[in-house]
C-alpha cells in the first residue's frame, strides 16, 4: 500500500515537473521570438535610414567622381590600400625595443 502511494506521488511529481518544463520552454521561446522580431524591425529601420542617406550622398558630383576613380583603380589596389601592412620587426615592435637591434632595414 505504501509503495503504491509513493508511486502515485512520484508519478504526479514527474508529470508536474514535465508540465512546468514545457511551460518554461514556451515562455522562453515566446520571449526569444519577440526579441528576434523587434531586432528584425530595428535592422530594417536602420537599413532604410542608411539607404536614404546613401541616396542623398550619391546625388553629389563629388561622390560620383570619387566612385569613378575608385572603380578605375581596380579591386586589387583598393583591397591592398585598405588592408594593414604585414608585420615586420620595424612596424610590430615598439621603438625602444628596436634601438640597436635592427641595423639594416632595406
Amino acid at each position: 500500500m505504501a509503495a503504491s502511494v509513493m508511486f502515485i506521488i512520484g508519478a504526479g511529481a514527474w508529470i508536474a515537473q514535465d508540465r512546468s518544463e514545457i511551460a518554461i520552454r514556451d515562455q522562453v521561446g515566446e520571449g526569444i521570438s519577440t526579441i528576434l522580431d523587434v531586432s528584425h524591425e530595428a535592422v530594417g529601420t536602420w537599413i532604410q535610414g542608411h539607404r536614404v542617406a546613401v541616396e542623398l550622398w550619391a546625388d553629389s558630383e563629388e561622390v560620383l567622381a570619387f566612385t569613378q576613380r575608385l572603380v578605375r583603380s581596380g579591386p586589387i589596389r583598393v583591397l591592398c590600400s585598405r588592408t594593414r601592412p604585414r608585420p615586420t620587426p620595424e612596424n610590430s615592435l615598439p621603438p625602444y625595443l628596436l634601438r640597436g637591434v635592427i641595423t639594416d632595414v632595406s
